[in-house]
């Protein structure tokens, strides 16, 4: 039977692998912040301020590139705008790839194999997606004055009701939101929606609730120890229909 001291010294040790195991970055990763909690990474540090703030120190301290943990994610960080222009424009194919979508899995029972759109999807797949939704577009009018005239006048109507609140406090995250989808739906309907549609509604109510859970999907790709632990979340796909309903009553 083992006494305390050795198996103090075993369970240190074991910690001691786990934590190097699991923030220890592959050979040619760029250098960043050494100091991350197994499981959380580095996001910790992020939390102590600005994560802005934050982000600036470590490129003082590393330069224009650099990687940290996002939970259990190596990311690579890019800054300035010669770096980023080198890597996005001069070597797009390199850069082109999207990060796999634990919940995307979860909710689509896809197991990677199947994506929604041209966001969630990489490689031949991506391309081919990316030529035919640039093809829509240009029929539809984009780079020509047709999509300026369209932007022009949803932008009066977006000051008119800025115009309207009389210094009020007033929501310019959701005005704006729903300002620039209308601008989508110009294009795709021919029509814009007024402000009271039901029918846009229902639209900036999905919309919103799309980003709220982008948060919540890079919480649960940066922790995918949890996966079995998210199989409810196929339900989510229900409350669309519920959403319907209850705009239309």
């Amino acid at each position: 039977m083992l006494d305390i001291n050795t198996g103090l010294a075993l369970g240190v040790a074991v910690l001691s692998l786990l934590w190097w195991l699991s923030v220890r970055r592959p050979a040619g990763a760029p250098p960043g912040p050494w100091l991350a909690v197994p499981l959380l990474g580095h996001l910790l540090l992020m939390m102590k301020k600005d994560p802005r703030q934050q982000f600036a120190v470590w490129r003082r301290q590393y330069g224009d590139v650099f990687s940290l943990y996002l939970g259990s994610q190596l990311v690579v960080v890019l800054n300035g705008y010669k770096v980023i222009k080198e890597a996005l424009v001069k070597n797009p194919d390199a850069f082109s790839g999207r990060p796999h979508s634990l919940l995307l899995d979860i909710i689509t029972d896809s197991k990677g194999k199947l994506k929604s759109s041209v966001v969630d999807t990489s490689g031949p797949v991506w391309k081919a997606q990316r030529k035919v939704s640039t093809q829509i577009l240009r029929e539809l009018g984009m780079g020509k004055n047709v999509l300026a005239a369209k932007i022009e006048e949803e932008v009066k109507e977006y000051i008119r009701v800025i115009s309207e609140s009389q210094g009020q406090p007033l929501d310019l995250k959701h005005l704006t939101q729903a300002s620039v989808s209308n601008n989508m739906c110009s294009i795709v309907f021919g029509k814009r929606f007024e402000w009271s549609d039901k029918m846009r509604l229902l639209r900036d109510h999905v919309t919103r609730g799309a980003m709220h859970k982008d948060g919540f999907r890079l919480a649960v790709d940066l922790t995918r120890q949890q996966r079995l632990q998210l199989r409810h979340l196929k339900q989510e796909g229900n409350r669309g229909g519920a959403t319907l309903e209850t705009i239309r009553a």
